[in-house]
């Protein structure tokens, strides 16, 4: 789902899939890194990674909710209209993202 209130567009994404455990939910957003059941679905392990970068670079969050055997919620809160401080971005490229900065 997704909403708009207080200055701020929310998404809401969840399932009720094989959850991920406490002690995995902040390493599922780098970079390669997957849920504990690795050998019941695929992917590489980028998804949520590149979802926080993309929430991030606008200004946003992520949140993450889930319990094993019963499914994620992510909620990703941007800003309605981008920060004040941010780079105009007609260019088409963010110019302080550098390709080293781990982002």
């Amino acid at each position: 789902t997704a909403r708009r209130e207080d200055g701020e567009i929310t998404f809401v994404v969840g399932d009720t899939g094989a959850g991920i455990a406490a002690e995995d939910r902040d390493r599922v957003f780098g970079k390669f890194e997957r849920g504990g059941s690795h050998d019941a679905h695929g992917g590489v392990g980028l998804g949520l990674a590149l979802v926080r970068s993309f929430v991030i670079l606008h200004g946003g969050s992520v949140q993450l909710y889930s319990e094993p055997d019963k499914g994620t919620c992510v909620i990703l809160h941007l800003p309605a209209q981008p920060p004040a401080d941010m780079p105009n971005l007609i260019e088409g490229r963010a110019p302080w993202a550098d390709p080293g900065a781990g982002i």
